[in-house]
């Protein structure tokens, strides 16, 4: 029922059963005024590199009569009224995050609060990356609300011009790359984290030394470590060892004989190693991995198949996998850790000739090599 006027409506609704009096409900009153509803608009926000900070927040886009303004420290769950019927509200001294809304009203018309606007304060637990200085983590300017470490949660702004380089080892919360397209380069120290957010091609962390990324990754819980050397080559880790463990990981541009050193293999691979190590000893149903690859760095792979750098050779890992044309899932993993590598099922990492010579003598030929690694080797068969 559409009421086409102002005025006071009361309605009621008739009830009856077969045979029974009709009844009526008891009546409710509908009141229409001329006029229209508020609109809230939208408090501006803030930023502040410390508590010394003062600044006023402004109300706009709004309809209506401002009734009050209202703050929340906890997110949002409890408010508290501010005596303001202005669209400024000043503000000093402010030493943790806090929430700001306007309540508007227009007559009769209702009431409406206005979008929540924010001041946010850098400083004990949360850091801000400006990177208007330089590229060194652990040069002051370059952050709003001090160096991070120690737990402190980072944002990158979104228009940082230069990169974040590690100058020690550091420990920091979460980290949120904010789409900055900016990276992490590790050198030779290791950056231990809760977590990251906002990682890409663009936005990583690049391991092109001997430093890891190190996070915890709870049981039954997966965490994509986003690293990468000269490209973004990330591996998630599943945990299904029975606890709780902390991973660190490194990538390297090539594959090679002795694990991480050695000549670069020739053989069919994926033309990366990721050099994974885990606190305690493997167990329960063990690890799951999935690496990510490009397509420039596949040599002569079609199948993808997992191997384990033992200490002396390279071992084939015949457990159950699944793979793209980019990225390999292998399932169960419950051996020791130390680099991994990728080579065409079927073609595991294999012996690597450095000399071989033949010398006739009399009846009898001298045939002598020499092999620079052997993987997945048993014996040598001479065909003539």
């Amino acid at each position: 029922y559409t009421l086409a006027s102002t005025g006071t409506y009361y309605f009621r609704a008739q009830v009856q059963n077969n045979g029974c009096t009709a009844v009526y409900t008891p009546g409710y009153t509908i009141t229409v005024t001329s006029g229209t509803a508020p609109v809230g608009g939208t408090v501006s926000s803030a930023e502040h590199c410390g508590g010394s900070n003062s600044g006023t927040l402004t109300l706009s886009g709004h309809t209506g009569s401002i009734t009050k303004w209202q703050y929340s420290i906890d997110g949002g769950i409890v408010w508290t009224d501010i005596s303001n019927t202005t669209t400024s509200q000043a503000y000093s001294g402010i030493t943790s995050n806090r929430m700001y809304r306007a309540l508007l009203t227009n007559g009769s018309c209702g009431t409406a609060y206005s979008n929540v606007g924010s001041i946010t304060v850098y400083g004990s637990t949360v850091t801000k990356w400006l990177g208007t200085t330089s590229s060194d983590w652990g040069t002051a300017s370059n952050w709003c609300g001090g160096i991070a470490d120690n737990g402190m949660d980072v944002v990158v702004t979104s228009s940082a011009p230069n990169n974040l380089v590690l100058d020690q080892n550091r420990l920091v919360g979460s980290f949120n790359f904010n789409g900055s397209n900016k990276i992490i380069i590790l050198g030779n120290n290791t950056l231990t984290a809760n977590g990251f957010t906002g990682t890409s091609s663009l936005n990583y962390v690049q391991t092109n030394g001997t430093g890891k990324l190190k996070m915890n990754v709870a049981n039954n819980s997966t965490v994509l470590f986003p690293v990468s050397n000269s490209a973004y080559n990330p591996v998630s880790i599943t945990n299904n060892s029975g606890n709780s463990d902390d991973f660190s990981v490194r990538v390297l541009d090539e594959v090679y004989t002795n694990g991480l050193t050695g000549t670069v293999m020739t053989t069919s691979r994926i033309k990366r190693t990721w050099d994974i190590s885990k606190t305690y000893a493997n167990g329960g149903s063990g690890i799951n991995f999935t690496f990510n690859w490009n397509p420039a760095e596949v040599y002569n792979v079609s199948t993808p198949m997992l191997n384990h750098y033992n200490g002396t050779d390279w071992d084939a890992q015949l457990g159950t996998t699944t793979s793209t044309a980019n990225s390999m899932t292998y399932v169960g993993y419950t051996g020791t850790f130390s680099p991994f590598a990728i080579s065409n099922s079927g073609q595991p990492l294999p012996v690597t000739l450095t000399q071989f010579s033949a010398t006739c003598e009399t009846e009898n030929t001298t045939i002598e090599w020499q092999t620079a690694s052997e993987q997945n080797s048993d014996v040598f068969v001479i065909e003539r």
